[in-house]
């Protein structure tokens, strides 16, 4: 099991992952009332091959560290940990939020940057999120603040409401498949590393619901395209082609059993 604290369980680190969670790694609806907070209750609602390509970063980069970050109160915090245990995702710290009422952009941008404050020997940070609660605009406001201290900064967002536009120096993702490809890019997974993240992701096709694969109530027909196909594959090393045009051309035609099932509401402050 692993151990998701609510200090600083690290005083150096290389490389710093950080990720959002709901929406970002996990199902869960953020938008939508009611709905999100039962699968709040949920503990294995997790993206399909996100755990998996976390745990491939974690083998690769010797000196990685993860953080987590969610919106999600403190009082949950029980729930959050099974979630990131049960789901098989690297250890690290976790971070929720305290006060309820504070708005969540302030609330993710103090602490990320106090957390960054406590950590020497950085070089690199990726950040994670997702285009439901802000994260695009909190996390350009740190990438601003880390090339003060000269530090390499990456940021992808899961694309889960399609009608947001991605800033510009950020990537678009729409499922954890395509951010090994992106991460693969920077040299972050090996093309061992992502191998196996393409065999798992098509294992799991086989074995996971729809919305865990694809955001249900996303259009995914842009991100799908013949010529997004071609040139993610553009990226993929030469003998790998073949198994990564059969998990593409597989999400394509899932998305035609994907429906919009929900109405999208602006996201909240307050949660």
């Amino acid at each position: 099991m692993g151990f998701f604290l609510l200090v600083s369980i690290f005083a150096r680190a290389h490389t710093l992952v950080i990720s959002d969670i709901d929406d970002t790694i996990r199902a869960s609806h953020s938008a939508a009332g009611f709905d999100h907070l039962i699968r709040l209750m949920d503990t294995r609602n997790s993206f399909a091959g996100a755990s998996e390509l976390y745990r491939q970063l974690q083998v690769e980069r010797p000196g990685i560290q993860f953080m987590y970050i969610s919106g999600g109160p403190q009082f949950l915090r029980s729930r959050y940990k099974a979630f990131l245990n049960n789901s098989g995702f690297p250890e690290g710290l976790l971070i929720l939020k305290n006060n309820p009422l504070e708005s969540s952009k302030n609330y993710k941008y103090r602490e990320i940057m106090e957390q960054l404050s406590k950590i020497d020997g950085i070089e690199q940070v990726v950040l994670i999120g997702d285009n439901v609660q802000y994260d695009e605009t909190i996390y350009k406001k740190v990438k601003i603040e880390l090339a003060k201290r000269n530090i390499e900064t990456h940021i992808f967002i899961h694309q889960v409401r399609s009608s947001k536009n991605v800033l510009s120096d950020q990537t678009p993702f729409f499922t954890p498949f395509v951010l090994a490809l992106q991460l693969h890019d920077l040299g972050l997974v090996s093309h061992q590393g992502l191998g196996k993240i393409i065999s798992f992701f098509d294992q799991e096709l086989d074995g996971r619901s729809n919305e865990e694969i694809l955001p249900d109530y996303m259009r995914q027909s842009q991100y799908l395209s013949q010529e997004i196909r071609e040139a993610l594959l553009n990226r993929v090393p030469e003998f790998l082609i073949e198994p990564a045009r059969d998990v593409l051309d597989r999400l394509s035609k899932l998305k035609n059993t994907v429906h919009c099932r929900r109405v999208l509401h602006q996201p909240s402050d307050s949660y």
